[in-house]
């Protein structure tokens, strides 16, 4: 019984969503400055309730201006997250039914630095923490204000991405690349998945075993990830990272979770400008998943900041196991294949304006013969399940453009292994800054071992070839055991002495057709012609000439066989 793992996603761009909060009912606005006197854009402006409940956000224009509407009348106040900044508060502003205030500010910046945060074991549960945890808590602002900033990005009137969404089958270790399938689209920038608000993840745990056995993953949105419900449920700590330049929070379901299925992570942050890089993140207790999927499934965003100040997705994947039983008793499921599903940003413009272009990744590479190293001209070179081929150059050399980053089984087809309905095959991962490819192919003397044995071999295969091809019939039979495949030729002979005599004499060749339908003729003339038919029962096929050439030393054929029409004799190939 299969056991599918479903996610609800939305396309990475989509139709132009609602833009920020005009005027009305009762509002906040204003600009914001520096201490020269210099507008601060891109920054993340919040409206604050009396219980410090975020009821308004928005991002300041380049003109540094915002505009926040309150949901009713009451005490509020501004706060302002700006990267690498400590977040700063307005005074308290009473607002009553319908007024408009201006709360225009000059920002202190005060600076904040990454650099000196220590990597420790201590953790911080919960939203209120202090003392040890204040370093982390600085840390973890710096995270939500690109986090925050990147969700409000995805609502800015303006924004045109073009970005391709991938689907992709890997192998049960999420490391292979089985099939690909790409799409590309273009529209107003969105976030990557619709995801429950935290609210209900809370209720309903991040994973979800549903009646019929499979499980539904729930991804975090942006949104879940800055909201104080996502805080209160987790523990927060600093980790080292093996990057260089780069520190990490690490968060994990607080103790008062640990029963539910839940997802814990780490959000990786330069330490030099404090801009959020990545996300990565699990799933734990899982119900009904083996340790194995758990694992395995979970997924990643990349983050980029623009000129503006503002971050968004570059890149996102989620991965999700496909398990399998043996039976529907056995006590365990395995890990058939993982489902992964994802995007990347290529192209993010603001009117004519180019904000961020995804830089390409090109395979280059060379194939040549695995005997002497002579380029193979004309080879066909493939990324097994993507549809990304191309023919090798003269000089043997290829160029596969815009590859996403991954392992892939790289097929390639050359004449010789065309001949033999065969292809060379091999492991490869792409990633940027990766050396060149060299791809060695079998020669004509390997397939020649591979498929003949030693008949094509030395002093007592020249002038010989082989036929090598599949059988087919049209009844719908799966087993064609027993069938017969014969190669007929005429050969010419000279006997010398008083006089010449010319005779001409029939030769046959003849091979046993698999249960599959495969069968190989090994041995027959170069430069004569073949009739090659097969016979199976009462079925024969059409008659089939085929010549090797000089230079050719394998031919691949297909037969296919025909009932007989009715109350037509039967001629089946007399045995010699």
């Amino acid at each position: 019984m299969r056991a599918m793992e479903r996610l609800a996603l939305s396309m990475f761009v989509a139709a132009a969503l609602a833009g920020a909060s005009g005027l009305g009912a009762q509002t906040v606005r204003g600009s914001l400055v520096d201490r020269g006197a210099q507008p601060v854009s891109g920054v993340v402006v919040m409206l604050l309730d009396s219980a410090d409940r975020v009821v308004a956000q928005t991002l300041s224009s380049e003109s540094g201006a915002y505009v926040l509407r309150a949901p009713e009348p009451g005490r509020y106040r501004v706060r302002v997250l700006r990267l690498g900044f400590r977040p700063e508060l307005s005074d308290e502003l009473v607002l009553g039914a319908g007024q408009v205030l201006d709360e225009s500010m000059e920002l202190d910046g005060a600076t904040v630095s990454l650099a000196a945060v220590r990597v420790s074991d201590e953790s911080a549960c919960g939203r209120r923490t202090a003392g040890s945890a204040t370093e982390l808590l600085t840390v973890w602002d710096q995270a939500m204000t690109s986090i925050v900033s990147t969700s409000l990005a995805s609502e800015a009137r303006g924004l045109v991405a073009t970005a391709l969404v991938v689907s992709r089958t890997m192998d049960p270790r999420g490391r292979r690349v089985r099939a690909q399938e790409v799409t590309s689209s273009t529209g107003r920038i969105s976030r990557p998945w619709r995801s429950l608000s935290a609210a209900e993840l809370r209720a309903r745990g991040y994973a979800e075993l549903e009646a019929d056995g499979s499980t539904t993953y729930h991804a975090p949105g942006l949104d879940v990830l800055s909201s104080p419900l996502f805080l209160e449920d987790h523990c927060l700590r600093i980790q080292a990272s093996r990057e260089a330049g780069e520190v990490g929070v690490a968060f994990a379901p607080a103790p008062a979770r640990w029963r539910s299925a839940g997802i814990r992570g780490v959000l990786w942050m330069d330490r030099a400008t404090a801009e959020l890089r990545r996300l990565e993140f699990s799933y734990v207790n899982v119900p009904g998943a083996p340790p194995v999927a758990v694992d395995i499934a979970g997924g990643e965003m990349r983050f980029v900041r623009l000129p503006g100040g503002t971050s968004v997705i570059t890149q996102w994947e989620i991965r999700m196991p496909q398990l399998v039983k043996s039976s529907p008793r056995a006590p365990r499921a395995h890990v058939e294949e993982i489902r992964s599903v994802g995007g990347a940003l290529v192209v993010l413009r603001s009117g004519a304006d180019t904000l961020f272009r995804r830089p390409s990744l090109e395979v280059r590479g060379a194939v040549v013969d695995s005997a002497s190293g002579r380029p193979v001209r004309g080879a066909a070179v493939e990324l097994a399940g993507t549809g990304q081929r191309v023919l090798s150059d003269s000089a043997g050399r290829f160029v596969l453009p815009d590859v996403l980053p991954g392992e892939y089984t790289v097929e390639v087809r050359t004449p010789a292994l065309d001949s033999v309905g065969a292809a060379s095959s091999s492991v490869h991962a792409f990633i940027e800054g990766a050396p060149d490819l060299l791809l060695r192919v079998p020669t004509v003397n390997d397939l020649a071992r591979a498929t003949c044995g030693q008949l094509l071999l030395g002093a007592a295969g020249r002038g010989k070839g082989a036929v090598l091809g599949v059988l087919r019939e049209v009844t719908g039979r799966r087993d064609l055991s027993g069938a017969r495949v014969v190669a007929r030729w005429s050969e010419l002979s000279i006997r010398t002495g008083s006089s010449s005599l010319v005779t001409r004499s029939e030769r046959r060749l003849e091979s046993e057709v698999d249960a599959v339908g495969r069968f190989k003729l090994c041995g027959v003339p170069v430069e004569s012609e073949l009739t090659i038919s097969a016979v199976l029962g009462a079925e024969h096929s059409d008659a089939m000439v085929v010549r090797l050439e000089p230079d050719e030393r394998f031919r691949s054929t297909v037969l296919r066989l025909a009932e007989p029409p009715e109350h037509e004799p039967v001629r089946t190939p007399n045995r010699e």
